[in-house]
């Protein structure tokens, strides 16, 4: 189901290092509260973008992270990825995984799954991009 009438977005880009991925933390929950999310559910976001940030530190030390955040009445979509936006599109949530394989598939995912409504992850041998819908 498409998710229009976004609210507030956000992209944030950090160094592939773990204090630039909590500083980016930080920065999207002060986001979350400015766009009047929940305290709730600003904790819940914060928690996957936590986990998704250092998955994709851990995962390519060497390339910049992209945080995107798409926020609506309903749903909060984050997107994370360890390569530029424009150089491949974001994974759709619509072809969602399995619980089980993203419990097998990195620190913390089986965290992200259980918080998010819906899971999407595209790979190939040099990048991972997971999108996580989160249902208000």
């Amino acid at each position: 189901m498409p998710y229009d009438h976004t609210i507030a977005a956000f992209d944030l880009s950090f160094e592939p290092n773990h204090a630039a991925a909590s500083t980016a933390r930080q920065e999207a929950r002060v986001a979350l509260d400015e766009a009047g999310v929940p305290h709730d559910v600003a904790s819940d976001v914060e928690l996957i973008i936590a986990e998704l940030a250092s998955n994709a530190v851990d995962q390519n030390p060497e390339v910049a992270v992209i945080l995107r955040v798409e926020i609506t009445p309903e749903t909060i979509v984050i997107h994370v990825r360890n390569q530029t936006i424009g150089d491949q599109p974001m994974p759709s949530i619509d072809a969602a995984v399995g619980r089980d394989l993203l419990i097998v598939s990195g620190r913390g995912l089986g965290i992200v799954a259980t918080l998010g409504d819906e899971v999407g992850v595209t790979s190939d041998e040099n990048w991972t991009s997971v999108s996580v819908r989160y249902r208000i």
